[in-house]
């Protein structure tokens, strides 16, 4: 699936520090959209944009944990890299048990900005790359029937096709035509692979 390129949200009210973070980012060729406030950056982003964050902790009005702790409450969030000129442990604690992927303290050394940097976007397209083999594997169940659900069921229970037979009151050959459609459909090769797909998903959050 074709994507835009990732941006790097950079979230900080020190305008001299945003600029300073505008440029070096883009002279990394990066992709940058640079904002002063959590409200200018929340009226701007979306959540199809891929990318990743570069959040300053504290700020006048919300701060980067109070937006960090609104974006933990939606299904599909960007990473987040916290910078901080404070250095407080507890930020630190709170910020990376939501799952910030770094935190940094200012003056930050630009190499490992850079470095967390690149493990945010990673992580992103990780999560986005993840969510659309989610909803491709969602629609393809869509296309089967309740029969093939029925079975598919059965057949990640582990049951052989004789004891779907069994339990359906049908034939061998009808199961075994079943569970050939249903592969197709779902586009394996295997039933151990079908079987895998299925734990996956039922493992995948709600909304992923």
């Amino acid at each position: 699936m074709t994507r835009n390129p990732p941006v790097v949200f950079v979230v900080d009210d020190d305008a001299k520090l945003r600029e300073s973070l505008f440029w070096l980012l883009e002279s990394a060729n990066y992709t940058v959209e640079a904002f002063e406030s959590v409200a200018d950056f929340q009226e701007a982003y979306h959540a199809d944009r891929p990318g990743c964050l570069l959040l300053d902790v504290c700020m006048p009005g919300t701060t980067g944990l109070d937006l960090q702790q609104q974006l933990a409450r939606q299904p599909h969030h960007p990473p987040i890299v916290f910078l901080t000129g404070q250095g407080e442990v507890e930020f630190a604690v709170r910020a990376m048990k939501l799952g910030a992927v770094d935190f940094l303290e200012k003056p930050f050394v630009a190499d490992q900005l850079l470095n967390s940097i690149d493990q945010a976007l990673k992580l992103d397209d990780e999560q986005r790359r993840r969510r659309d083999e989610l909803a491709m594997l969602r629609a393809r169940l869509e296309q089967l029937s309740d029969r093939q659900r029925q079975v598919l069921g059965m057949v990640v229970e582990g049951m052989q096709s004789r004891e779907i037979a069994d339990r359906l009151k049908l034939s061998c050959r009808t199961i075994e035509n079943c569970r050939a459609t249903i592969l197709r459909k779902m586009h394996v090769e295997s039933t151990i692979e079908l079987v895998r797909l299925m734990l996956a998903l039922d493992e995948s959050p709600a909304h992923a």
